[in-house]
């Protein structure tokens, strides 16, 4: 609480992020696809994606953002166990 006037704590939460060693293990296919189609968002997220949130909480537009958790998963991901229909 006596830290909020200076420093600002935030974090950023991943979900699936496109790297080189992901897009090796999904591949192009339909995995890839099936995987996909459980996001809202129809797509992993990119490494940029999550850049962009930390320039932001990096800035002064963020200046009064602190303690916050940010979710970057493109809306959430479906459970394994109920299916891509």
């Amino acid at each position: 609480m006596e830290w909020a006037p200076t420093v600002r704590v935030n974090t950023i939460t991943v979900g699936l992020i496109l790297t080189e060693q992901a897009a090796l293990f999904y591949g192009e296919g339909e995995e890839r696809e099936r995987i996909e189609s459980g996001i809202p968002m129809s797509r992993f997220a990119m490494p940029s994606d999550v850049g962009d949130i930390a320039v932001y909480l990096a800035s002064d537009l963020a200046g009064y953002v602190t303690g916050a958790e940010i979710a970057a998963h493109g809306g959430g991901e479906r459970p394994p166990f109920l299916g891509a229909d």
